[in-house]
């Protein structure tokens, strides 16, 4: 797995080799656009409408709603819909009826107040300053970065423990030992933690990313899509962010064009990206674009990589 620092702070942002993308095919879409009303002045960094075919029960798409409330289907045909909405944890908020063959214009949810988020402060609070991580914690989270460091996440997971008994309002900690979670393939564990971090500190674009991560790897495609938007949008220079929402829509063949965009962006500081994208060209037949892309990724890839990819490129025609 690939780990990655920030100012001695360790993310996981992802180690997955795409092996196999499942590429859609190109149909109509149809944007329609929506907003999320309240009395409040945020809905959260974390709502999602889902839409469902109200005569199948099919969920037929789905969309992120911004801090402002507002959010974009964009493959909706006209008909009947239930638009079902939650938070990414899977709290449901509420439900509304729409017919789109008779609605034209903004679609409009009025939320229920004692749901709302209440929008986070950018001053820092009395408690928060009363939680700032005591030496002992500092000390344990060194030992926990230190055993991580050397490939012991068992241990590194203890003492991140240790440290969030002592301060359980530090979100650093919480994404750490989410990461440890995930390297012990204890994934439900790892959300709880990333989500806690998230919560703690709703304007991290690596927490967001890492979330993005742990989605994927248990199948939830397309909230793994909106954790990696939120990342990306929370800062669009954060790379790894990008290769993450990239990695995610290439597994999801749901915005091809979107994904090469974001793993070009990424490869400027992530080499894996380049592998990534030789599988995306391979799979819609740009075999010369392949061939380009593993060719910028072969001098630096690990060892053991290096004899299959020289043969991937010996077959790509």
């Amino acid at each position: 797995m690939l780990i990655f620092s920030r100012k001695k702070r360790v993310w996981l942002v992802c180690g997955m080799l795409l092996l196999c993308l499942a590429l859609g095919t190109a149909q109509e879409q149809h944007h329609v656009k929506g907003e999320l009303r309240s009395d409040d002045t945020s809905v959260g960094t974390d709502v999602i409408v889902d839409a469902f075919d109200q005569q199948t029960h099919i969920q037929v798409d789905s969309a992120l709603a911004g801090i402002n409330g507002q959010f974009e289907f964009r493959n909706l045909k006209p008909g009947p819909y239930k638009l079902r909405v939650r938070r990414l944890s899977g709290e449901p908020i509420t439900e509304q009826l729409v017919d789109l063959r008779s609605h034209s214009g903004l679609l409009e949810i009025r939320l229920p107040r004692t749901q709302i988020q209440k929008p986070v402060s950018g001053a820092v609070s009395v408690n928060h300053l009363q939680s700032r991580p005591s030496k002992k914690t500092l000390r344990y989270m060194r030992e926990g970065q230190r055993a991580a460091d050397k490939g012991n996440p068992e241990s590194a997971a203890e003492r991140y423990r240790l440290a969030l008994a002592l301060n359980p309002d530090v979100a650093e900690i919480h994404c750490n030992l989410g990461v440890q979670y995930i390297h012990l393939g204890r994934h439900r564990e790892a959300l709880t933690e990333l989500r806690e971090a998230a919560r703690l500190d709703p304007s991290s674009a690596p927490v967001f990313a890492n979330i993005a991560f742990t989605l994927l790897v248990t199948g939830s495609t397309g909230d793994a899509e909106h954790a990696a938007r939120r990342a990306v949008s929370l800062d669009s220079r954060y790379l790894k962010g990008r290769y993450i929402l990239g990695h995610v829509l290439a597994q999801r063949g749901t915005n091809l064009k979107e994904a090469i965009a974001n793993l070009k962006l990424a490869s400027a500081e992530i080499p894996r990206a380049h592998l990534v994208l030789a599988q995306v060209y391979a799979r819609t037949g740009s075999y010369e674009e392949a061939k380009a892309e593993l060719t910028t990724y072969l001098p630096g890839a690990p060892d053991p990589e290096k004899t299959k990819i020289q043969s991937w490129m010996a077959q790509l025609k």
